[in-house]
């Protein structure tokens, strides 16, 4: 299966293979660690995958820069908000028609 990434600039990003996916490195911390041990068990893993709807679109128009509001008023916050919702979408586009083909 393969996903278009937001930085992938158009190129199909191969999935990572099991073992891959949960191998602990050096410098991962304490936490890290105990939640990799987590992410390994059927439950939580259900339980993220419940998440990952709307975990993902937050995650994408965070790294397309909306960390905070520069403008004033709810009017413009609205307009700045519903902008990076729609350029959002726009960007699925590519994505989901590689699922549908």
């Amino acid at each position: 299966m393969f996903c278009l990434l937001p930085r992938s600039k158009g190129k199909p990003v191969p999935d990572k293979p099991d073992a891959a996916k949960h191998k602990r490195q050096s410098k991962d911390k304490p936490g890290v660690v105990v939640w990799y041990e987590r992410m390994g068990q059927q439950d939580s893993a259900a339980i993220y995958a419940e998440r990952f709807p709307s975990e993902r679109p937050d995650a994408d128009v965070r790294n397309t820069g909306l960390y905070r509001f520069l403008v004033r008023g709810v009017e413009k916050v609205n307009a700045l908000a519903l902008r990076h919702a729609i350029a959002y979408k726009l960007l699925q586009i590519p994505r989901l028609m590689l699922q549908v083909a």
